[in-house]
């Protein structure tokens, strides 16, 4: 389930964007509206939006702003400006804020729906990556520990077999890599079966 905040100072495509589309078809659970910049970064502050649409133009802190805070507090949050105005410099430095896509009003509701549905594939690619690295590190650690017990189990065999002609007890090998005694049996039972 994903959370969504709708920010634009016209109380109307608040609304219409809240209420003419079907949300829950995209797991959009929880919608939050703010009017400006400033009351919607509070709200990213306190609901952590996955997905943020907003205006361009508002007084105060206007959507460029919002996106630059934004970016910088909360990089993974995907962020959609939707605009009155073809400016290339607007869409020139929403592309430089990396938000994910800037559309013209008047606002088409298969538009925004296309747009949101991205941006959920991107937040599941996104996490699943991150499961991925994770996994993988968590693997690598595994590697390193099981390689590191091998190298141990190989030094005391090592061992056993430059002195097999003089007295050697658990103790002694244990001795001479460091360890204790009860713990290098279990390691080597667990190693050697």
């Amino acid at each position: 389930m994903y959370k969504l905040l709708i920010v634009d100072d016209e109380k109307w495509i608040r609304e219409g964007l809240r209420y003419t589309i079907d949300w829950e078809e995209l797991d959009i659970s929880e919608i939050i509206e703010a009017e400006d910049g400033g009351e919607a970064f509070e709200k990213v502050k306190e609901f952590s939006p996955d997905i943020i649409i907003t205006d361009i133009r508002m007084p105060d802190i206007d959507g460029l702003i919002l996106s630059s805070m934004v970016r910088e507090k909360y990089p993974k949050t995907k962020i959609i400006i939707i605009s009155g105005y073809q400016d290339f410099d607007y869409t020139k430095q929403a592309i430089s804020l990396g938000v994910s896509d800037y559309i013209l009003k008047p606002i088409n509701e298969n538009e925004i729906l296309e747009t949101v549905k991205k941006c959920i594939n991107a937040i599941e690619k996104d996490g699943f990556q991150q499961k991925e690295n994770e996994n993988f590190k968590e693997q690598m650690k595994e590697g390193i520990k099981s390689d590191g017990i091998r190298k141990i189990i190989h030094e005391v065999i090592d061992y056993m077999e430059q002195h097999y002609n003089q007295k050697i007890s658990l103790t002694t090998a244990a001795e001479h890599v460091y360890l204790n005694p009860s713990y290098l049996s279990k390691l080597f039972c667990e190693e050697m079966g």
